[in-house]
């Protein structure tokens, strides 16, 4: 595949790096957890829990390997949408633990919000 210019070129190798990079975190956790629990459920739970986790990367690599343009869109989209999403989930739990607990994790502070 022809693609314009240099800029075009490194964009695209780093759209496939992250995405491989995301495949290769998403089946390190999916190892984890199988590796912790070897139940059918676990097994079955983790199938729904890969496919949703791959369909990004795959979205990812494919929008760079074919230059499509409206897929590269999409999975920096999505990436930067969850990066965010993240973040909050992030200062959520540290506000959780800051003062909701009075430094004791285990009970929650007498004087909660």
């Amino acid at each position: 595949q022809e693609f314009v210019d240099e800029d075009t070129r490194t964009r695209v190798r780093h759209v496939i790096l992250a995405s491989v990079l995301i495949a290769g975190i998403q089946a390190a956790l999916a190892l984890t957890i199988l590796s912790q629990d070897h139940t059918a459920g676990t097994v079955k739970g983790l199938l729904p829990y890969l496919f949703v986790g791959a369909s990004l990367p795959a979205c990812g690599f494919f929008g760079a390997a074919r230059s499509s343009t409206p897929v590269m869109c999409c999975f920096c989209g999505t990436n930067l949408c969850l990066s965010v999403l993240e973040f909050g989930v992030i200062l959520f739990q540290a506000y959780i633990l800051l003062f909701w607990t009075d430094g004791d994790c285990s009970k929650p502070a007498a004087n909660g919000p």
